[in-house]
């Protein structure tokens, strides 16, 4: 069973590009942890499918807020247009119809809260405008804590 995780990263990474905790690429997060019986070309294939019509579209920063279980991660959080809203539940109806289980589901759906994390220097800010042009597919190395995450699969919208 695959886990895989789904976001735009606003940084130029190849397929197989691998990253730590330390240099995780600013990106937004669409879906959290899922598990799926999927492969990762199947994967990418189903999602592809499902976002033929899926235009690029621009989002914007908001506000700062404080994420995490203790309130201490720093984050951009993302107004939630139409778009974005939409490409959002194209995916999860998408994983949904195909038995995906997700870690953190309270997050999806009607708890999603798009944000960009503030990794030191490398943020957003308030009022940014970014555009959402594709999809990255990613997954880490193993189930170790400290695994790498590597980049499995890039789709354009």
């Amino acid at each position: 069973m695959g886990k895989y995780g789904i976001a735009t990263i606003f940084e130029d990474l190849e397929v197989g590009f691998e990253f730590s905790q330390d240099n995780i690429p600013l990106h937004l997060t669409h879906i959290d942890s899922f598990q799926i019986e999927l492969g990762t070309d199947e994967l990418t294939s189903l999602l592809s499918q499902a976002l033929l019509q899926q235009a690029q579209f621009e989002i914007k920063a908001t506000k700062d807020a404080y994420y995490g279980p203790d309130k201490n991660i720093l984050v951009t959080e993302i107004e939630l247009n139409p778009a974005l809203l939409h490409l959002h539940s194209l995916i999860m109806k998408t994983l949904t119809e195909n038995n995906a289980t997700f870690k953190n589901p309270l997050f999806q759906n009607d708890g999603y809260s798009p944000h960009i994390s503030a990794y030191g220097t490398r943020r957003v800010h308030s009022g940014d405008i970014l555009t959402v042009e594709g999809l990255s597919i990613a997954s880490k190395t193993s189930d170790a804590d400290d695994a790498m995450t590597r980049v499995l699969a890039k789709i354009a919208l």
